[in-house]
């Protein structure tokens, strides 16, 4: 950071996108003190600007200063939402994601993926698939990520066929995030889908019966020991 912050205080003139650059640099070295001192000498700042220092003092773990600064913040766009209520998802605060979420005056598929992502993260599977019920009313198309994360909250609950309803592409990831849940429910029937479909993307992968076969496996010693 000493040679590019050389280079910057040698330019003869500085925009908001050089202090941008600069100020991201400090933020990924873990640098807040250097990065704040080089907001606060801003001429002027666009919201870009003050969504990398909160991206960095949520990424610090300060929740707290976050919310401060949040809220001084003259402009607001998604992303500064989305920052936000991630932040306190992380930190486990679901009460106060939540009404920053229904305070969001537009909302995207990445807010409502960070929601729906939170709440399997902390736990919370059955309010994960009650947001998903909201989501479904938004005629929002979801993607990858969306999906990984339904399918999370259904294995944790143990109903997968809401997240079978919602493959409708033959994707690698979606598919194998779809069968690993089976291997952990002993879903043979529907593993046996999600294996098939696979093996149709990955034909040379050789652990996808393996899979299958050790679902089938848990299942037998499951009633094994039940008798």
């Amino acid at each position: 950071m000493e040679d590019a912050r050389s280079l910057f205080e040698k330019m003869p003139s500085k925009d908001s996108a050089s202090f941008n650059v600069m100020i991201a640099g400090y933020m990924d070295t873990g640098n807040l003190v250097e990065a704040h001192r080089l907001f606060d000498s801003m001429p002027s700042r666009d919201v870009r600007t003050w969504n990398l220092m909160l991206l960095g003092f949520v990424k610090s773990g300060d929740i707290e200063y976050a919310e401060e600064f949040f809220t001084k913040m003259p402009e607001k766009n998604v992303a500064s939402w989305a920052i936000m209520i991630d932040g306190h998802m992380k930190s486990s605060n679901l009460g106060l994601a939540r009404q920053l979420f229904d305070q969001m005056p537009s909302r995207n598929l990445v807010s409502w993926s960070i929601m729906i992502g939170g709440y399997v993260r902390n736990g919370e599977p059955h309010m994960a698939l009650e947001m998903y019920e909201c989501f479904k009313e938004q005629g929002i198309k979801p993607d990858d990520t969306f999906i990984l994360g339904i399918i999370s909250a259904c294995s944790q609950l143990g109903i997968l066929e809401i997240a079978e309803s919602m493959v409708h592409d033959s994707l690698d990831v979606v598919w194998g995030a779809l069968l690993a849940a089976c291997r952990a429910r002993c879903n043979v029937e529907l593993g046996e889908i999600a294996a098939s479909e696979l093996f149709e993307i990955e034909p040379s992968n050789s652990g996808l019966a393996s899979d299958t076969d050790d679902c089938r496996m848990e299942i037998s010693l499951e009633l094994d020991c039940n008798i």
